[in-house]
Order: C-alpha cells, then sequence, then structure tokens
C-alpha cells in the first residue's frame, strides 16, 4: 500500500522533515513550493478488504475518523470528522479507480491552533501482493 501526501508552505513557513531510505520511515521529496510525503506498507489483507476499509464509511469509522461521509466516485466528496480533536476535513475525490487508486484532497477547517486550515492531497495506491496488499 502507498499513500502520498503533498503540502504547500506558505510566505515565510518552514516544514521540517527528515529524508530516510527506511521503508518504515518513509521519503520526502521536494518540489518548488510543494512536498510530498511517500510511505509503502504491507497490510496482510487481500486488495478488496483494505479498499473497503478505505472507502466505505463505516469501517473509516472504526480505525482513521470517528464520522466519515463520502460520495464514492471520481468528483464526489469526503467529509470526515476526526476523534477528540473534532477536526473537520472535507474535499473532493480526484481520483476514483475500485479497487486501486483513491486520490482526494485534504481541506482542513481553519481553527484556533490552525488559523489557516490546511489543504493537501492524499492519494492511496494499492497492489495485490500474494496473501496481501
Amino acid at each position: 500500500m502507498h499513500r502520498q501526501v503533498s503540502r504547500h508552505a506558505g510566505p515565510g513557513e518552514r516544514i521540517q522533515v527528515t529524508t530516510s531510505h527506511s521503508s518504515r520511515a518513509g521519503t520526502v521529496t521536494f518540489e518548488g513550493d510543494y512536498a510530498t510525503i511517500a510511505f509503502e506498507r504491507r497490510i496482510r489483507h487481500p486488495i478488496q478488504v483494505v479498499w473497503e476499509a478505505l472507502t466505505e464509511s463505516e469501517h473509516l469509522a472504526r480505525w482513521y475518523m470517528t464520522r466519515a461521509r463520502l460520495d464514492a466516485r471520481e468528483g464526489g466528496s469526503i467529509d470526515y470528522q476526526s476523534g477528540p480533536a473534532q477536526y473537520h476535513v472535507t474535499g473532493k475525490i480526484l481520483t476514483w479507480r475500485p479497487p486501486r487508486v483513491f486520490e482526494h484532497e485534504w481541506n482542513v477547517e481553519p481553527r484556533k491552533e490552525l488559523p489557516k486550515g490546511e489543504k493537501s492531497i492524499v492519494r492511496w495506491e494499492l497492489t495485490p501482493d500474494g496473501d496481501g496488499t
């Protein structure tokens, strides 16, 4: 499984990262004002089970977000509410290719501790690997 996140550094803002060659630590690539953070993981579940965990509201609510709603299609929307911090995340689904690729905007609403909010892209790429993903 592969997760990739890009984030824009605003004027005067610094992104402090460590680049590691370890697959557990991930990698960071800078291109202009953007950073791409990539992680690769092997999950001991078939691709369909992992896809459902990433894209079905009832599964997302169990492991990732307190509340999760998806309009599961390219151009559809996501609307997530996180656990104790209650961050509200919205976005548009940019790529929807079941059960392999799910890419969406990740827009965190502004709040006291994050006055400008946060905007990024999250991309999940799934590849079958024997009896896992």
